[in-house]
């Protein structure tokens, strides 16, 4: 792919646009160390012609990397770039809802002769189930969307042209 900005210029746009800091640990449990105020749309490292950033969001961050090198290719930037998931985060939405649900069915079977006691019957307890699951898988859904805007936001920020 090519960037529209040459290559010193895509540098510095890059590296304006980017707090820096360790990209992959906004993606495990130390995410904290790496709160920040900072207005930049992204979060890591640029080196001298290789790049690792991720979404610099301190609430909510996306499990994925963007992970790239560039070079100068006459008056233009050649980029090249994948799209990498960070493993704990990646991991962790996938798995925190199948324990979500396991812990919750074992609370249910375990009090299900005092449910059906009181007024909510079995086909209304499986409906609350199926709304809550609902729920906690919406985060696997909502990452893919995030995935792609994030993607968007970089060729738009970085004015990257993709061949068709």
């Amino acid at each position: 792919m090519i960037s529209e900005y040459e290559f010193n210029d895509f540098r510095n746009n890059l590296e304006q646009l980017t707090k820096k800091g360790y990209a992959l640990i906004k993606g495990n449990p130390f995410a904290f160390l790496s709160i920040n105020f900072s207005s930049r749309p992204f979060y890591g490292n640029i080196d001298k012609n290789k790049f690792t950033i991720t979404q610099n969001a301190n609430m909510y961050p996306i499990p994925y990397l963007i992970k790239g090198t560039f070079k100068k290719k006459g008056n233009q930037t050649e980029i090249s770039y994948e799209i990498i998931q960070m493993r704990f985060a990646y991991h962790w939405f996938r798995i925190f809802p199948l324990i979500a649900n396991v812990m919750g069915l074992i609370c249910i079977i375990s009090n299900l002769e005092i449910i059906n006691s009181k007024v909510l019957t079995f086909v209304e307890i499986l409906f609350i189930l199926l709304i809550f699951e609902s729920i906690l898988f919406a985060p696997i859904f909502i990452n893919k969307i995030k995935k792609r805007k994030f993607e968007k936001e970089f060729i738009k920020r970085m004015k990257i042209i993709i061949p068709q």
